[in-house]
């Protein structure tokens, strides 16, 4: 079982690494953010984190980060051709639900303080990025989200309190448990 999460693992790592360099970053930059992004510890290479990388570097990290907060166990049952066994998952549908949820109001909430913005892929970005950063435990940035509405400032401390799925490499709770405390 051992060798086989491990066999996920590695494949995750070395789609992130493809995707970070086909995206712009340095092979440096693609390797220390795959392992910060795959082992959800958010270090980057850069001071402002994630915000001087382009949308495409962003986006595909937005994508790691959410695969790395999903079970590994249930990884491998998608790449073995049984992709409905994820969809059956209570914990990953409710995971997704709550990311999906979470980047909504967040969406909702910022549209309320600041008004329609200039730049929706931008404004849409930022909030997603957010969102399954802290969701995942993984910490990374491209905005100040200290700066953003208050609301959003708890909305962010339930996520990092939810945590991933059991069997990733998520900190924190895991939404198993808040699923076993809804039921």
């Amino acid at each position: 079982t051992s060798l086989v999460i491990w066999g996920v693992y590695s494949l995750l790592t070395l789609a992130g690494i493809a995707a970070f360099v086909l995206t712009g970053q340095s092979p440096f930059d693609a390797v220390c953010h795959t392992f910060a992004a795959v082992g959800t510890g958010g270090f980057g290479t850069r001071p402002d984190s994630f915000a001087g990388y382009s949308p495409g570097s962003q986006w595909a990290c937005v994508v790691l980060m959410f695969m790395a907060g999903t079970s590994f166990v249930l990884l491998l049952a998608v790449l073995r051709g049984r992709g409905r066994d994820l969809l059956r998952d209570v914990e990953w549908r409710t995971y997704a639900g709550i990311l999906g949820g979470a980047v909504a109001l967040t969406l909702l909430v910022r549209l309320g303080d600041e008004g329609l913005p200039g730049d929706w892929e931008t404004f849409v970005r930022d909030s997603a990025f957010s969102v399954v950063s802290v969701g995942s435990t993984t910490g990374f940035a491209t905005a100040d989200f200290d700066r953003w509405p208050a609301a959003l400032h708890v909305l962010f401390l339930g996520l990092m309190f939810c945590g991933a799925c059991t069997g990733s490499t998520s900190g924190s709770h895991k939404v198993a448990r808040i699923v076993l405390y809804a039921k």
